[in-house]
């Protein structure tokens, strides 16, 4: 399985991308009174069909977890509300917005 981690305006926005693609369970969280969700999905199958439907849809990716790519500005600006900086890697980042969430599956996973 690939985690592939996300930042969406709504989680409508993200269901309509993964109309289509089957078979990859995805996750998303909306902090109290906002829109923009955080999301995971999680890839058992064809990691570049679920990349390019959400990239089509406009949702923003966040780099691999497991690399040490640091998170782009865009990416800094919409999650530094949940205290992440703007060196943190996605692994780092996520980590962040889960200890916010409490929001288990957007903790990363080794695999």
């Amino acid at each position: 399985m690939t985690q592939i981690f996300f930042i969406a305006d709504s989680i409508e926005a993200v269901h309509a991308a993964l109309e289509g693609v089957k078979g990859h369970p995805m996750h998303a969280w909306t902090a109290d009174g906002g829109t923009q969700c955080v999301g995971v999905v999680e890839c058992t199958g064809d990691t570049e069909l679920v990349a390019c439907a959400l990239e089509a849809a406009g949702i923003s990716l966040l780099p691999d977890h497991k690399g040490s790519e640091v998170i782009a500005p865009a990416h800094h600006n919409r999650l530094k509300q949940h205290g992440v900086l703007p060196t943190d890697t996605t692994k780092v980042a996520m980590a962040k917005v889960h200890g916010v969430s409490g929001f288990s599956p957007l903790k990363p996973k080794r695999y």
